[in-house]
């Protein structure tokens, strides 16, 4: 004959639902750049405008006629 014996603690407190919950809502994880990267692309940017002005710049002293569109 055998026995069965109910559960007497049910949810998150127990040591399984401890786990289940670690596995399903894992602490956000914060890397070492993520507050830099924002910075970095608009540095980026920046200095893309600046060579990108360069270059037009460099075209225009030049004289050399240029389109955008070629023959």
């Amino acid at each position: 004959m055998q026995k069965y014996q109910a559960p007497n603690n049910t949810g998150m407190s127990t040591s399984k639902g401890k786990l289940l919950a670690a596995i399903l809502y894992p602490e956000q994880m914060v890397f070492k750049y993520d507050e830099e990267l924002p910075v970095v692309v608009i540095l980026l940017l920046i200095y893309a405008l600046v060579c990108f002005s360069i270059a037009l710049l460099f075209l225009n002293l030049t004289g050399s006629e240029t389109f955008w569109v070629t023959r």
